[in-house]
């Protein structure tokens, strides 16, 4: 069994700019090929988009399903404490909230649901599911 992939490797230690803007790539690119799956496979009608008020606070991903919001996702390098946009974009929709991390020694639940889980976990296994 080969070692396990870091964060560091997921950014690409090796080349020049923001980790955390790569990643975000990266993340951009997992979620778009999970949606482009359930819709050639089973034949969903999922969308992916960014979220941002007037106010100026953004999430960076918004997935659709049927063009209702089911999941909003903010991506940063090492920030393990939730994003306050989570709570002022869509707040009282049911919807799921998930922040994906570059380096987090942990992955964390909250109360109201929202979750932060390391991207390597998030990579292993891409879902829009909620």
């Amino acid at each position: 069994m080969g070692s396990p992939v870091s964060a560091n490797a997921l950014a690409g230690d090796l080349l020049p700019g923001d980790k955390g803007t790569r990643l975000e790539n990266l993340v951009a690119c997992a979620l778009l090929k999970e949606i482009h799956r359930l819709q050639d496979v089973d034949g969903e009608n999922f969308d992916l988009h960014y979220s941002r008020n007037k106010e100026g606070q953004e999430i960076d991903f918004l997935v659709s399903r049927k063009s209702r919001p089911v999941k909003l996702i903010e991506v940063k390098w090492k920030d393990a404490s939730l994003s306050p946009s989570f709570s002022k974009l869509l707040a009282g929709e049911p919807i799921s909230r998930l922040q994906v991390v570059g380096e987090l020694e942990q992955n964390k639940s909250y109360p109201g649901g929202e979750r932060i889980e390391a991207a390597v976990d998030f990579l292993a296994g891409v879902s829009i599911a909620a």
